[in-house]
């Protein structure tokens, strides 16, 4: 895809589109609102990185101008500084989605990702006439307390849960709110999660929010209690067999390729406390994938770690496992 890079600090635009090589795209890099106007005389992007804090024209102005909605490319706000009147403005105007600066490389590939799946055209306010999801959920029963712009609250509970969304049961209320902050605490416990997120889908099975205006902390902890929460409890098993107990564990990917390999190549390695790690060179990305399935990484995850490993060259993922899946994939505990 080609895709607008539009900030004024050259620093964070340099470092935006070198984000976007790695992703396997090809990005324009402006300065100004007034120069992308003018470049999307000539050329219309698949999508538009766009800071809305800019000299001049500012990226609230820039929406409202004819040729960006014309040109009909997604748009993703971005900000490190944006006030949530401001990050709901954007979403107004038909910002697909907003993200908070700094941008990891993780956040920025799943957010290229949906935009690639999401083209062309979307309503006002960011809500798609048929919203498809971004990311696999994990069914999450927990509180929920919604506090709309206005500033009523109400309770809720979850129904389900992915790295950018969240379903609620309807209720109490006679109409959800358009746009509010979604808060509650993790099942596993630790700091509440405050998320401020846009009405995408209504009905009478759950109202369906999406998380925008993520920092690269609360996006890390969502894909850890999504991974979490997909992997769930060791079914209890009568006999108790202690292959089927589950167990938590690290498994280190690295990847290399030489002269001689006519494709990439893998070294997985898992280690658990307090056992000598173990490895398996050699493998293929068919092979990589087939392992990833069985430990029933989930397939937000899988994507997350390929991508990685095609810009970092490894990965970690933590993961809670059997030793009958371990074995499947070749690993024996000592």
């Amino acid at each position: 895809m080609r895709i607008f890079v539009i900030d004024d600090e050259a620093d964070v635009a340099e470092t935006l589109g070198d984000i976007v090589v790695e992703l396997g795209h090809q990005p324009s890099l402006l300065r100004t609102a007034e120069a992308a106007l003018t470049a999307l005389e000539r050329e219309v992007p698949d999508a538009i990185l766009l800071d809305i804090r800019l000299p001049g024209m500012d990226g609230l102005e820039f929406l409202r101008r004819r040729r960006p909605h014309e040109a009909a490319a997604p748009v993703i706000g971005i900000s490190g500084v944006a006030t949530d009147t401001e990050v709901w403005e954007c979403l107004r105007l038909g910002a697909l989605d907003f993200a908070r600066k700094p941008l990891t490389l993780d956040l920025l590939a799943a957010l290229v990702l949906y935009v690639g799946a999401h083209r062309p055209g979307r309503d006002v306010g960011g809500r798609r006439r048929a919203e498809r999801r971004r990311s696999a959920r994990a069914r999450a029963t927990v509180s929920v307390t919604v506090v709309e712009h206005g500033g009523t609250t109400w309770p809720s509970t979850s129904i389900d849960l992915s790295v950018f969304g969240m379903k609620l049961q309807p209720g109490p209320v006679a109409r959800p709110a358009e746009h509010a902050q979604l808060s509650f605490t993790p099942p596993s416990g630790g700091p509440s999660l405050d998320l401020f997120a846009v009405l995408v889908r209504e009905g009478p099975r759950g109202w369906v929010y999406r998380f925008v205006n993520l920092t690269a902390e609360q996006f890390a902890r969502l894909q850890r209690l999504v991974a979490d929460l997909a992997v769930g409890p060791a079914a209890p098993s009568p006999a108790k067999r202690f292959g089927a107990r589950r167990q938590s564990g690290t498994l280190r990917i690295v990847r290399w390729s030489g002269a001689n390999t006519v494709q990439e190549r893998y070294t997985l390695t898992f280690d658990f406390r307090g056992t000598p790690p173990q490895s398996r060179p050699g493998m293929t990305n068919n092979d990589l994938l087939g392992v990833l399935t069985v430990l029933r990484v989930s397939p937000e995850a899988r994507v997350n770690a390929m991508l990685q490993l095609a810009t970092a060259g490894s990965t970690a993922l933590h993961l809670s496992v059997t030793d009958d899946e371990l074995r499947q994939v070749g690993f024996e505990r000592s």
